[in-house]
């Protein structure tokens, strides 16, 4: 923010995240930074399309993703029920997966010129940072 950042941050409760926006944006307000909020469960499939066309929307590109997202019940193995894991599962894990692939789906496959979902490419053989790679599976 410091460096004038432009910056999405997400989280379930809008009034907290409306707080640490405010805070943050005062603290940068000198140097062209914002941050700008969306609130998401990053356990919706929905919520996270969401958050990431309101990324795309505001700043017009995503250059980093930090997924940050976790919980946990604090309590003995046998007292955690298969709902409560599956729970902690689709925050800390599946939510990680979801987010990354709908950044490179609704941006870096888009810049690239493929159709939505595509992922830009075709084939084993894809750009990654400016460089061809191929897995030695396919050599």
């Amino acid at each position: 923010m410091a460096l004038g950042a432009q910056v999405v941050i997400a989280a379930r409760r809008l009034d907290v995240l409306e707080q640490a926006a405010a805070e943050l944006n005062k603290e940068s307000g000198k140097t062209g930074g914002k941050v700008h909020v969306c609130q998401c469960n990053v356990r919706s499939e929905g919520d996270i399309q969401t958050l990431v066309a309101f990324a795309l929307e505001k700043m017009g590109r995503i250059d980093g993703l930090v997924n940050n997202a976790g919980g946990q019940f604090v309590s003995p193995v046998e007292n955690i029920s298969a709902r409560g894991f599956k729970a902690v599962v689709e925050t800390n894990l599946l939510s990680c997966f979801m987010l990354s692939k709908e950044c490179y789906n609704q941006w870096y496959g888009r810049r690239k010129g493929g159709e939505e979902g595509d992922g830009g490419g075709k084939g084993p053989e894809r750009e990654r940072g400016g460089r061809r790679y191929g897995s030695s599976a396919n050599a």
